[in-house]
């Protein structure tokens, strides 16, 4: 049983983690960039475009980990006992 609940919660932390990594990474600008902005200079050369790097950096970190966590899980699954995965 306490096999079955780490695999779960192991499978939660792993599924949570890469889904949030994805959307930081995916919407990164969205989140940082101001309603209305108007630039003269480069856009690379502003603060919310170097915040907007920051997160999509992390954003990457977490979907890695998230890949990992599962990885580990599966692997973990699949070398169990064969007793131990069946359900009652």
């Amino acid at each position: 049983m306490a096999r079955r609940a780490r695999h779960a919660f192991g499978a939660i932390v792993g599924l949570a983690s890469s889904g949030v990594g994805a959307w930081l990474r995916l919407d990164a600008a969205d989140i940082v960039r101001p309603d209305t902005f108007s630039i003269s200079a480069l856009r690379e050369s502003t603060t919310w475009a170097a915040r907007e790097r920051a997160l999509q950096d992390l954003g990457l970190a977490l979907f890695i980990f998230g890949l990992a966590v599962l990885f580990v899980v599966m692997v973990s699954w699949l070398r169990a006992p064969a007793g131990s995965n069946k359900r009652g």
